[in-house]
This record gives structure tokens, sequence and C-alpha cells, in this order.
């Protein structure tokens, strides 16, 4: 009786393994509006995306995504995959001001365990 209590107190204290996320695309996929920018666009936003993840300390993160919001918007997701236990997600935001795209000033975290302020 001792030995099964000991490990059922074991087996509950190491939980459940870690959620791995799955390997990131080789080339991030791309939707939405696409059909509203070029190809080009595409290139240099994933550009001064990976430029951006560089400059900050994070240019082993991969960019899985790219969504067309319409012709002057794009968001870029990197870091993990979203898992079905963890559904947080990282993304920059580039605007074309001008004819040139720009990252925003701000970038977006998002995910069930953060709290909205």
């Amino acid at each position: 009786m001792r030995a099964l209590c000991l490990t059922v107190t074991a087996a509950s204290l190491l939980g459940c393994p870690a959620e791995v996320p799955p390997p990131a695309p080789a080339e991030p996929w791309v939707d939405g509006q696409v059909h509203s920018v070029s190809r080009s666009d595409i290139g240099t936003v994933i550009a001064l995306a990976k430029k951006r993840l560089a400059e900050t300390g994070r240019a082993s993160q991969p960019i899985y995504h790219v969504h067309v919001e319409r012709s002057d918007m794009i968001s870029v997701s990197h870091g993990r995959l979203p898992t079905p236990h963890d559904k947080t997600e990282e993304f920059l935001i580039f605007d074309r001001v001008k004819g040139k795209w720009q990252l925003r000033d701000i970038e977006i975290v998002r995910g069930h365990n953060i709290p909205f302020e």
C-alpha cells in the first residue's frame, strides 16, 4: 500500500510532459488579401521582420505566418507555433506609408493567459 502511495505521489509531481510545438514551415504561409499586394511587398515585409527580430535578439525565431489584412497592412507571426494548449502568438504589424513598408511602434503578444488592460 505504501509503495502504491509513493508511486501515485511521484506521478502527480511529474505532471504531464511539456507540449512540443510543431516545427515551423520552411517558408511562412501567406493568407488574407494576398492579391492586394505584390510578391515583392511580401518579401520586403518578411525581410523587415527578420531585421527587427535580429535587432532585438530574436533572430533564431522563425517566421511562420504572413497575413495580408489589406493592401496597406500586413502582420507577421513569429516565434513558437501555437499549440492546442498554448495559443500564445507573437506578431509584428507593418503598414504601407507613402509607398514604403514601416513597422508599427507596437508588437503584439496574444494568448489566453495574458490579461487585458
